[in-house]
């Protein structure tokens, strides 16, 4: 005996695939990342709560502070500098003027 042939499925009505599969799977990639939001806040507020940031995260918080003041103290060094290079130019336009006007002769000094 012979099973007779399936009948050939009907075709799906426009905005089933949508509707049964695209956003069930949205609406659970929506859902899971506002847990995961959740209690990521909840997770940083229990931190706070229980007595601030933990050793590390003030280590590194005092590494940031001295190096903002090594910082500082670069800037005030390359103020310095940049004063220190003016002053040397100057000089250096006042000798060459000098020498301009009282040029060394042979043998005189």
């Amino acid at each position: 005996m012979q099973t007779p042939p399936l009948p050939p499925l009907p075709p799906t009505p426009p905005g089933v695939l949508i509707e049964d599969v695209v956003l069930p799977i949205l609406g659970m990639v929506l859902g899971g990342f506002i847990i995961w939001q959740l209690f990521r806040t909840i997770n940083r507020w229990l931190d706070r709560r229980a007595g601030g940031a933990p050793d590390d995260v003030r280590a590194l918080r005092a590494d940031v502070e001295r190096l903002r003041a090594q910082t500082d103290g670069v800037e005030e060094l390359r103020h310095r500098v940049g004063e220190l290079e003016e002053r040397v130019d100057f000089t250096e336009r006042v000798l060459s003027r000098q020498r301009e006007r009282n040029p060394l002769g042979p043998g005189g000094a």
